[in-house]
């Protein structure tokens, strides 16, 4: 049959373009940022310390040797930034790029490590003890802050402790644990709006901690809100389509019998509706905050799950630690293809129908299992061994269909059934050499045995009245990271750090992809991280972290396009390297005062590039999403009326500088120029009452963060939230 020629089979896989496959539809001390540090605690001589768990392990902040940025849940909820988007410039050498395209998705970046849209993901994730998302594809969470006690941002190769992805560095959100000390609770409520929309959206919070007994203790949460759209379809007529719904839980229960064992349990989970995609589309009659979709398309749905089982013990001086989880985590998205050559026309040649949407349906199902053990041989050598095991099933699907003016689907051009599966085994050690009371070395080896199974593709619809079914690939793979850190504890308040790290990520299948010329998989590439780095505090006034690295990325996975057939695939084909600095400090002069800032400059571009017929990606070239300077400055102040009353008033400026997009097929990839944002803020407590009143993005920036060349559509792009107010009274008892 004619349609099923290989000229319209290469017109086929043109979705494959983004090297992706079908994600195309988818859419150390306590440094300066815009919201407070973490949770402190509070040490036998008074002293307020920030404790992080970066290193699996409770330590001080100001004691973990490497650059990790630790921020606030209950920050994040009074001034409404739930999402990774919202808060990224809290964190120095950080960017969100929200892909165009209704489904949702985000590339995240840390120091420049980053290959682009719809690429295997860089940046781990990690919700308490459970790796979240796909190894082979890039879903971000969002997870929101009500949830969480803090979100840890560990900088840099984190692959000895935390395994595949984490080649630029991992986010961690962490739970509120129970506890058995009291009765406690905290309920919130707010409203805000958003320049450009006529809509209100809202937010409620509310959080229960119950003891049950003197050993056991259930913590309960959950939270609704709503994000109100501003932007307006000029196809359909519709305003303000791009309304957000959220809703979720944590549940929560901690038994322990005894100082010496306990387990905790835990369940998440979130559900987001997006009434339609919120980007901008530009062309011919098209204005700011304008698309021009078809009916029935920019819709996206996602469910994020999250359940756990974490036990400690510790037995004859060894502590000893078993997490076992299981998350899920669901995405639907629909788009609008009929721009997108050739499905527009192949719509209108098959059905006689003038729109193309695109219906994206994936879901990852992850099964991990930790267990380590930490204790020392003697006073000189302190251990941390473990073994880990992680299996994933990520089925991808995707529909490519006709629909007439009415928003009826007519019929299916083509359709696509792409199964994952990836499976990993790993040991590692983490020994910490103790040469004096000041000075130590910590070392740190991991080995990793993957299989990645890549079962057959199916393709189907008109224009495969016969499933064209492409053979399974099956890649297994062997991988050793470590890491080598010595540090130097001038006093107890200031140390010196070195660091060499290691991170990797999985090779991606070309699975897709019918020309035997091309690797059937790319290989995995690696990352190796060398760092300077100097924490302190003085007097209790003063807070500083800086650290100076550069980083070699070797077998970087980059798109490439079969000269034989057009269709795109992966192959180690470059090399690049991230080099730059990050300063931070914050200052406490008195009187209620808080100053604080931080500047990164950043320098990551292709060592060894490639450019051909349809890859441009030169020698030099800026990867993608990569800003070489940005910084943040804020300014607090807070006023005791009475015993009872305080007001607290604040400022956060920051700057991110110019990026570019996913490389293309000539010089013209997206170009995302600088941007600035100022955030006011407001506090009121009274007793045990807190209102808060904010203005964030007061000058209504319009800073492109993601989209153009290399997305889909290539006209499309994400930009910064406008200008918004908002409003939350809470309450704690």
């Amino acid at each position: 049959m004619s349609l099923a020629s290989s000229k319209n089979r290469r017109w086929a896989l043109l979705p494959l373009l983004s090297s992706g496959a079908l994600l195309t539809a988818c859419p150390a001390v306590a440094f300066a940022q815009s919201a407070p540090a973490a949770e402190a605690q509070t040490d036998g001589q008074g002293q307020s310390e920030i404790v992080v768990t970066a290193q699996k392990r409770e330590q001080r902040l100001i004691d973990v040797p490497a650059a990790v940025t630790a921020l606030t849940a209950s920050s994040l909820t009074t001034s409404n930034q739930s999402r990774l988007r919202d808060f990224f410039g809290s964190v120095p050498g950080f960017q969100v790029a929200p892909s165009p395209g209704g489904g949702g998705q985000q590339t995240l970046a840390i120091r420049g490590v980053s290959s682009g849209a719809f690429a295997n993901p860089t940046v781990g994730i990690m919700i308490d003890e459970v790796p979240f998302g796909a190894s082979t594809y890039d879903f971000s969470p969002d997870v929101d802050p009500s949830d969480l006690q803090r979100i840890e941002v560990l900088r840099g190769p984190q692959g000895t402790l935390y395994g595949a992805n984490s080649m630029g560095g991992l986010v961690k959100f962490v739970t509120v644990d129970p506890s058995t000390a009291g009765f406690s609770g905290r309920a919130e409520a707010g409203i805000n709006t958003i320049a450009h929309g006529d809509g209100v959206g809202y937010a409620f919070r509310g959080g229960l901690n119950l003891p049950l007994s003197d050993n056991l203790a259930v913590r309960v949460s959950g939270f609704t809100r709503k994000d109100p759209g501003y932007i307006d379809n000029i196809t359909t007529g519709q305003s303000d389509v791009n309304d957000i719904t959220t809703s979720g839980g944590l549940a929560s229960a901690l038994w322990k019998p005894s100082e010496s064992f306990s387990i905790k349990l835990s369940a998440l989970y979130q559900h987001v509706i997006a009434d339609g995609s919120g980007e901008e589309v530009r062309g011919p009659g098209l204005s700011d905050y304008q698309q021009n979709y078809i009916l029935n398309t920019g819709q996206s749905e996602s469910t994020t799950q999250s359940y756990s089982a974490v036990i400690n013990a510790e037995l004859g001086g060894i502590d000893i630690t078993s997490a076992t989880a299981y998350s899920h985590f669901e995405k639907t998205a629909v788009q609008d293809y009929t721009n997108i050559a050739p499905w527009g026309g192949l719509a209108q040649s098959l059905f006689g129908a003038p729109g193309a949407p695109s219906r994206f349906d994936a879901e990852v199902k992850r099964v991990t299992q930790e267990v380590r053990a930490s204790f020392a041989t003697g006073e000189i050598l302190d251990w941390l061994v473990g073994g880990f095991f992680s299996d994933e099933d990520t089925p991808i699907r995707q529909r490519i269909s006709g629909q007439d003016a009415s928003g009826t689907l007519v019929g299916d051009t083509i359709t696509f059934d792409i199964p994952f599966k990836y499976r990993e085994f790993a040991v590692f050690a983490d020994p910490t050499l103790n040469l004096s009371d000041r000075f130590s070395i910590q070392f740190g080896a991991r080995h990793s045995w993957t299989r990645s199974i890549f079962d057959e593709v199916v393709e189907g619809g008109a224009l495969f009245p016969t499933p064209l079914v492409l053979p399974a690939i099956t890649k297994k793979d062997r991988i050793f990271t470590y890491l080598v850190t010595p540090q130097f504890k001038v006093n107890r308040d200031l140390m010196i750090y070195g660091r060499v790290a290691t991170g990797y990520r999985p090779g991606r299948s070309n699975s897709f992809n019918s020309d035997p010329t091309v690797p059937r998989a790319a290989e995995a590439d690696t990352t190796t991280n060398y760092e300077l780095g100097i924490k302190g505090e003085v007097a209790d006034m003063l807070t500083f972290d800086a650290s100076f690295f550069h980083i070699d990325w070797k077998k970087l996975q980059i798109t490439l396009i079969s000269t034989s057939n057009g269709l795109a695939y992966t192959s180690n084909a470059a090399r690049a390297k991230s080099q730059g600095a990050e300063v931070s400090a914050t200052l406490r002069p008195g009187a209620g005062m808080t100053l604080s800032g931080w500047v990164s400059y950043n320098d990551a571009k292709l060592t060894e590039g490639v450019v051909n017929s349809a890859t441009f990606a030169p020698t030099g070239a800026q990867l993608p999403f990569n800003a070489k300077f940005t910084a943040n400055l804020a300014a607090d102040k807070s006023f005791e009326i009475s015993d009872d009353l305080s007001i607290t008033l604040g400022a956060t400026f920051g700057h991110v500088g110019k990026r570019q997009g996913t490389f293309v097929a000539t010089a013209a990839r997206g170009q995302y120029p600088s941007f600035n944002k100022l955030d006011l803020r407001m506090g009121v407590n009274y007793g045990t009452w807190a209102l808060n009143i904010y203005a964030r993005n007061i000058g209504d920036s319009h800073g492109v963060l993601g989209g153009g060349p290399g997305s889909f559509p290539a006209t499309a792009y994400s930009h910064l939230q406008p200008r918004s107010f908002g409003a939350s009274l809470s309450k704690t008892f």
